[in-house]
């Protein structure tokens, strides 16, 4: 588990000057009040650190002995063990319901991104800077290209679940037998189920089957021009390089 605090440090030097440090980390914070004690002689004029609401949970020592200088109150040891019962507890809840971590994952995704697609990853295949990810959803294949870094930090290869991330706005829609006539990568055909007017844009739900559906924005010159209508077969034509992948 990783824990991240945002400590206060308020350090005075002998002249007056004050100073204010923030980090969320707190081997970064004693090292710098060390540093900044050997190297310019500063005094402290509270010989604590600080979080929210003064409550001191880390405190500093001139005694040699202490080594680094800097260690947790008893209120901070207290307290890291009730940040570790908590998450322990969580972890429990989640087995015990049977809840996938990345269904929760999926929950924060649809705050920002209007596609969320599940899936299985069917394949992975690395470049040197790139990598091209096949994920399929239902009955259609998927491509996406991210970087091989991302790849091995999510840890992606065949059989694992994740997710397609694609903007409502990265969604192309075309007749249904657009699929032959262009170089996308990603052409999945469909269903219109649903369109939305408006002023400028329109937008369109196409339904692919297996219960998931593709929201694009498009012109509502480009569909009046198209005559979209509810019923009619068409494609979504996304690019490779606009599909994100989430685990």
């Amino acid at each position: 588990m990783t824990l991240t605090i945002l400590y206060f440090a308020q350090l005075a030097e002998e002249r007056g000057a004050a100073q204010e440090c923030l980090t969320g980390d707190y081997a970064d914070l004693a090292a710098l009040y060390n540093a900044l004690h050997a190297q310019h002689h500063f005094s402290l004029a509270q010989n604590q650190l600080r979080v929210a609401r003064n409550q001191m949970f880390a405190e500093w020592t001139d005694a040699p002995q202490d080594g680094d200088k800097t260690h947790l109150t008893a209120d901070g040891h207290a307290w890291l063990a009730r940040v570790r019962t908590q998450a322990e507890t969580f972890r429990q809840f989640l087995a015990t319901h049977n809840i996938n971590p990345t269904e929760l994952l999926a929950m924060h995704f649809n705050i920002s991104t209007r596609n969320q697609l599940k899936g299985t990853i069917s394949a992975v295949q690395e470049g040197a800077v790139n990598s091209e990810i096949a994920i399929s959803i239902g009955a259609h294949p998927l491509t996406a290209i991210i970087t091989r870094a991302s790849a091995e930090r999510l840890g992606l290869k065949a059989g694992v679940e994740a997710y397609a991330l694609i903007k409502a706005s990265d969604v192309m829609i075309g007749s249904a037998d657009i699929a032959a006539q262009i170089s996308a990568r990603n052409a999945i055909p469909g269903t219109i189920s649903r369109i939305e007017t408006g002023a400028v844009n329109n937008e369109v739900t196409l339904d692919i089957g297996d219960g998931n559906s593709l929201v694009a924005i498009i012109t509502r010159t480009s569909a009046e021009r198209l005559g979209f209508r509810v019923g009619q077969n068409a494609c979504a034509i996304i690019k490779a390089s606009n599909v994100m992948i989430g685990c």
